[in-house]
Parts: structure tokens; C-alpha cells; sequence
């Protein structure tokens, strides 16, 4: 919980430091970062767990963005002896809805990149890992005259796990569908 009260901080710091710039530009360099929930889906189960949201995007213009995005959680699991560390990111694109002078706008989001768990169960230790695919979509805020902006979005991950490692031994040629829900919402900062 420290940890949130630590972003929570540092996210004010920067909100109210934040020099002014052009209106409501999405063009140029950004990072987001926010807490995140994660709900993974496999063979009927579900589990889930609280995590981070980051991304590093360029804005090519007003309506597309294009970066690199990655969330990572941590999900309780009775069936392991430790809670399963999963992640999913990659590369991704961002389409704006709306007029480009809007202070706020809707977004859909595409991509692919990969997906991953860890976990440890009868003290061996499994990863599993494989591509991933991603649609989503979110609303994005700006204050006006700053380079500050707040986002909200859900993106809908599917992972194909096609590799796992058990106790040190890989196998390759698993095939494994697993749908991860990210659900994520925090600050965006534009680098201009």
C-alpha cells in the first residue's frame, strides 16, 4: 500500500509542477504510468490481481500514437504455493476519436507483444510463456495548457502459451489460450 501512496505522491508532484505548454497536442514523446487490474481466464477460471500500467509512446499526430505498453500483476492462486507473477506487453498502436482540440477523447487500441506467468508450486518452479494480441479501448484527459494528461482504458490481451519452463527443463509447443483483462487508469505525461 506504500507504494501507492508513493505514486499517488509523485503523481501530484508532477501534476502541479508541470510547465505549461500548447493547448491539448497529443504529437510528441509521452509516458504513462498507473495502477492496473489484471483478471486472468483459462479452462473456465479466473483469477486476478492489482499491478502497474506503463507505456512510452511517440504521437505521430493528433488521431494516432504508436509505443510500447507492458502491465504486470501479481494474482492469487490457491492451486500454487506463491501468488503467480503475470505480465503481458508489447508494442501497440492508439487511434483518437473526437476533435483534436478536445481536452478529452476516446481512443481504441491494438497490438501484440507477449505474455508471461511465473509461479511455484510443490517448490518447482514453472514459467510459461507466448505471443499475445490486444484490443482495447480507452478515454484520455489533458489539462488544458499542460502536458498532463489522465487516461482510463481496458484492453483485452489474448496469450497463446506456446513455452513453459518447469524446474529448469523448457518445453516448447505448448498451446495454451489464457485472456488477460487489463484495467488500468493513471497519468500521462507529454514530452514536447
Amino acid at each position: 500500500m506504500k507504494y501507492v501512496y508513493g505514486l499517488i505522491t509523485l503523481a501530484l508532484i508532477i501534476f502541479l509542477s508541470v510547465e505549461s505548454s500548447s493547448a491539448q497536442s497529443r504529437k510528441g514523446f509521452e509516458v504513462g504510468i498507473g495502477p492496473s487490474l489484471l483478471v486472468a481466464s483459462g479452462d473456465g477460471e479466473s483469477d486476478s490481481g492489482f499491478g502497474a500500467h506503463l507505456t512510452l509512446a511517440y504521437g505521430i499526430g493528433e488521431r494516432f500514437t504508436i509505443g510500447i505498453n507492458g502491465a504486470a500483476g501479481i494474482i492469487s492462486d490457491d492451486e500454487v504455493d506463491d501468488d503467480v507473477t503475470a505480465s503481458v506487453g508489447g508494442i501497440f498502436g492508439r487511434y483518437y476519436f473526437g476533435s483534436p482540440e478536445s481536452l478529452g477523447r476516446a481512443y481504441f487500441t491494438f497490438g501484440g507483444g507477449q505474455g508471461s506467468f511465473e509461479a511455484k508450486t510443490e517448490g518447482v518452479s514453472i514459467e510459461v510463456s507466448g505471443p499475445s494480441g490486444m484490443i482495447g479501448a480507452g478515454y484520455d484527459y489533458m489539462r488544458a495548457g499542460s502536458r498532463l494528461g489522465f487516461f482510463g482504458e481496458v484492453n483485452y490481451n489474448v496469450v497463446n502459451f506456446d513455452e513453459v519452463t518447469v524446474g529448469g527443463f523448457t518445453i516448447d509447443g505448448l498451446d495454451v489460450d489464457v485472456d488477460y483483462i487489463v484495467i488500468a487508469a493513471g497519468l500521462r505525461f507529454r514530452l514536447r
